[in-house]
């Protein structure tokens, strides 16, 4: 049962709109800004991660919100 309350409570941390906002601009963040910066350097492995994290983030955090509303 501890093991249950733990995931409610981490999950309930996901509920607030405002944090939800602030995961989905860092993944813009990351994409626009640290994928361009990496891609100009001639980091083009870098910055093909940078873009797979930060559209994983985009995509992330409603789907956790979504399931923190469910619960």
């Amino acid at each position: 049962m501890v093991g249950k309350s733990i995931l409610t409570y981490t999950l309930r941390q996901f509920e607030d709109v405002f944090f939800i906002l602030f995961i989905v601009f860092i993944g813009l963040f990351t994409i626009l800004i640290d994928g361009k910066g990496l891609d100009n350097q001639g980091d083009k492995k870098d910055a093909r991660l940078a873009k797979i994290i930060g559209i994983s983030y985009i995509i992330s955090a409603p789907i956790l919100h979504i399931i923190a509303k469910v619960f």
